[in-house]
């Protein structure tokens, strides 16, 4: 190629021709012009940016995935992958237009190995749909990203993490597998269902986070653990800003110190000023905590008692512990 190897290819638009090929492969699911839905033009932050696609299909297959993929790579289509598009960085906006793939459909949970204690899913299924069954199945799926409503094949894609990330860990390490169609249509199988795998590349820790730059996930095996046994939310306000540090000299123990003590009973944390907690109580008990000037969310799983105790003991208010009950179901 004499030296012009790294020279990106010029992206080519959809003639009647490929759309013709997509239709033959996805039928009427193969929607142009004004019948695309103007969702599909942005993800849930549209002040990064707005495109209009050529074409979309909302995908019901890794063998369709495939046959897309091939096409358009031999003709140099752009394609912009989504999920439910609750990104909020504009990896689902189509900047090249072309083609948009949406996998919403593909939302089967296709199997339960309670022995690996692991679940198979389509990348379409939502994080609170699997935490829902995963828990009727008496076991757990521990990472919590922000947006409940978000696809399994989106949060791998991007590595999403949450509040729990303090105890559990981010979306990585709970992906044990998973089925990949690459740009050229080539289908790859990465990882195995199973605790141990270290032979080889890791391929599929470079494909978690890549967020759909490198190939399309069509199929996930997602490691559970045990459900806990019991799990309680405290909501703790202070007053005092210092409470929150861990060199306060005028309490025996801050709360802060609390909290990371007890890290492994600890599954969630985070930190709201006045004006977070006002809007976050605005519709019902606006005044609850109205001279609150910072609260500490905590959720944790099991011995609740104990550190709940020791919380008390600390010098929160008591006023605070009777309040914690009143709006635990804000946490």
């Amino acid at each position: 190629m004499k030296g012009d190897y790294l020279q990106m290819i010029e992206y080519q638009p959809i003639t009647p021709e490929v759309l013709e090929a997509l239709r033959e492969i996805s039928g009427k699911r193969v929607i142009t012009g004004e019948d695309i839905n103007p969702d599909y033009t942005h993800d849930d932050m549209p002040i990064y940016g707005i495109g209009m696609p050529e074409a979309t299909i909302d995908v019901e297959s890794t063998e369709e995935i495939a046959a897309i993929m091939k096409l358009c790579n031999k003709h140099h289509i752009p394609v912009t992958v989504r999920g439910a598009g609750t990104g909020l960085a504009g990896g689902a906006t189509p900047v090249q237009r072309g083609l948009v793939l949406c996998t919403s459909r593909m939302k089967q949970i296709l199997g339960y190995d309670e022995k690996n204690m692991n679940v198979r899913v389509q990348p379409g299924v939502l994080l609170d749909t699997l935490s829902k069954d995963a828990l009727d199945h008496g076991m757990f799926y521990p990472p919590d990203p922000g947006e409940k409503f978000a696809t399994l094949g989106g949060n791998v894609s991007t590595n999403a993490g949450g509040m729990r990330a303090v105890k559990y860990g981010t979306t990585r390490d709970y992906v044990q597998a998973m089925t990949v169609v690459l740009p050229t249509g080539e289908v790859i199988h990465l990882g195995a269902p199973v605790s141990k795998t270290s032979s080889g590349y890791s391929l599929l820790n470079l494909m978690i986070g890549s967020e759909g730059t490198l190939g399309i996930i069509t199929e996930l095996t997602l490691k559970l653990i045990p459900a806990p046994k019991e799990t309680i939310s405290l909501i703790i306000p202070y007053t005092d800003p210092r409470l929150l540090r861990n060199d306060v000299a005028d309490i025996a123990v801050s709360p802060f110190t609390l909290v990371f003590e007890h890290a492994g009973l600890l599954s969630a944390a985070a930190l709201m000023n006045a004006v977070i907690l006002t809007s976050v109580l605005s519709a019902g008990n606006s005044g609850l905590y109205a001279s609150t000037r910072m609260l500490f969310v905590l959720a944790h799983q099991g011995s609740a008692p104990k550190i709940f105790g020791k919380l008390s003991a600390s010098g929160v208010p008591r006023n605070a512990l009777f309040a914690t009950t009143a709006v635990a179901g804000l946490c």
